[in-house]
């Protein structure tokens, strides 16, 4: 996704997917989501209870996001909802370590980082292709590059360690 700001107009453009490749890989997509669907949809049903408004509202919208991003890839092909589900999940991540106290929502999303770091070992890239992100700020480009999604995982993977072990205690 490039995201040009420039005289005070903003204007996005997203990345073109190899598209052969998540068509080679729909089987390990479907295996990646659905498992961690499942699992959210039982902790929402577990924790129903002691879940704030946040972060009933924060699951629904994940839940959307699995589900968009499984019609996108199995059922019809559509760009703007995987980048839109992609992204969606990325700014996910930080947004629990930052908002979110419930330690079983923490847990999940720690595995879903460990599983992100797992894929990356395996691919050496995102499942879904080389998605990357970019702004360009009065015509000077900031690339966040694959190389550095490394470094920016294990980060959150450390820090949600730290959150989950300091919930617990």
């Amino acid at each position: 996704m490039i995201v040009k700001i420039e005289e005070g107009t903003i204007s996005i453009q997203p990345d073109e997917i190899d598209t052969k490749f998540i068509a080679k890989n729909k089987v390990l997509i479907f295996g990646l989501v659905v498992p961690f669907f499942i699992m959210l949809c039982i902790l929402w049903y577990k924790e129903n209870a002691r879940l704030t408004t946040v972060e009933k509202t924060f699951i629904v919208v994940v839940l959307l996001t699995q589900i968009c991003t499984l019609y996108t890839c199995l059922v019809k092909w559509n760009k703007k909802i995987l980048l839109l589900s992609h992204y969606i999940f990325i700014l996910a991540i930080p947004f629990v370590l930052l908002c979110i106290m419930n330690k079983w929502l923490n847990l999940y999303y720690l595995g879903v980082v460990l599983v992100t770091i797992g894929v990356w070992i395996v691919y050496d890239k995102c499942v879904f292709d080389t998605i990357n992100m970019e702004v360009i700020w009065n015509s000077t480009s900031y690339k966040f590059k694959n190389d550095w999604m490394w470094q920016i995982t294990l980060v959150l993977f450390v820090l949600y360690g730290i959150k989950v072990a300091k919930i617990n205690s």
